[in-house]
């Protein structure tokens, strides 16, 4: 059953963000890249070189035949600066939104049936990383909130047709920061990094 996002070909440029940024950090060979929707490729090209020429991308996200690297969820996330605007109260779970108040994205319209809303809609069905994406620019806060109790856990793969050095290095704990800080995935284990946790730390299972 799918969930999360899903990664469409470079040629659609939807639900997806190509490389843009070469690097030349010894050691690691260059790679394209195909990351979940709102994902930042300027972050992880900080730290693993990025080379748009290549022309066969590495897919990152849920439903990637590959290797594990990292974790995310699937929720509903509300945004709080328009109920505050609207003067209504911040839903506490997913019964408490309306139809109309909801969107939801169409690879997801089978899981999620409820929504109506357009992509403006104070809620949407989304990563659990959507605060850390969307978050201000002194990294303080968002807009977005996360409901907990929608949750739906899955992991995150690299493909496995990637470079040996670029699957080893997102295994590395500054790889695993740099997935975070990316807004590509959580760590496989523990929060992450500071900055990305006072954000969005990934909701917990029951």
């Amino acid at each position: 059953m799918k969930r999360g996002f899903v990664l469409l070909p470079l040629a659609l440029l939807l639900g997806a963000c190509t490389a843009s940024i070469t690097g030349q950090q010894s050691g690691y060979e260059p790679v394209s890249v195909i990351l979940p929707e709102g994902a930042s490729v300027d972050v992880l090209s900080e730290e693993y070189p990025i080379d748009e020429n290549n022309e066969d991308p590495v897919e990152i996200g849920e439903d990637v035949s590959g290797v594990e690297i990292g974790r995310d969820a699937t929720c509903v996330l509300v945004n709080q600066s328009w109920f505050l605007v609207n003067k209504l109260a911040l839903p506490g779970s997913s019964s408490e939104i309306k139809p109309e108040w909801l969107f939801v994205p169409a690879d997801l319209e089978e899981e999620w049936p409820n929504g109506t809303g357009g992509e403006d809609a104070p809620a949407r069905i989304d990563s659990a990383l959507l605060p850390w994406r969307t978050v201000n620019n002194l990294g303080t806060e968002s807009q977005w909130v996360v409901l907990e109790d929608t949750c739906i856990p899955h992991t995150v793969k690299v493909s496995g047709k990637a470079p040996e050095s670029f699957i080893n290095f997102l295994q590395t704990p500054a790889g695993q920061d740099v997935l975070a800080r990316a807004g590509i995935a959580f760590p496989l284990e523990g929060e992450g990094p500071e900055e990305v946790s006072r954000i969005v730390t990934l909701p917990q299972s029951e």
